[in-house]
């Protein structure tokens, strides 16, 4: 078992993890703390559910993407052995974990945020 296997592993550890705390989310109508800045009071935010609208369908999408990432380098590391499949599926999660950053980061502020 080498390094990068085990940085797939967790690729997909953390795909199953958005899954588990977006539906969560959606289900209790609550905003796990692991989801927001430490510096946002939860209880004085003023539009909880607009930001649960607004996280839950591209927390989805992008644990779809993460987990297709983290399948595909696990398979590379297992059975298929593309040269540069590794490559992609880390770079393509780097975007993944930026985008979702940016974008949650927006949400927050428009949201979260009392003015």
């Amino acid at each position: 078992m080498t390094s990068n296997f085990m940085l797939h592993i967790l690729i997909l550890l953390s795909a199953f993890y958005l899954f588990y705390v977006s539906l969560q989310m959606k289900a209790s109508g609550k905003i796990p703390s692991s989801l927001v800045n430490r510096n946002i009071d939860l209880e004085k935010s003023k539009d909880k559910e607009g930001y649960i609208n607004k996280m839950f369908p591209i927390s989805l999408i992008l644990g779809f993407l993460t987990l297709g990432l983290g399948i595909a380098a696990v398979a590379n590391d297992t059975v298929l052995y593309y040269p540069y499949m590794d490559t992609i599926a880390m770079l393509g999660y780097v975007a993944v974990v930026i985008f979702y950053g940016l974008y949650s980061m927006r949400c927050m502020k428009r949201f979260l945020l009392a003015r």
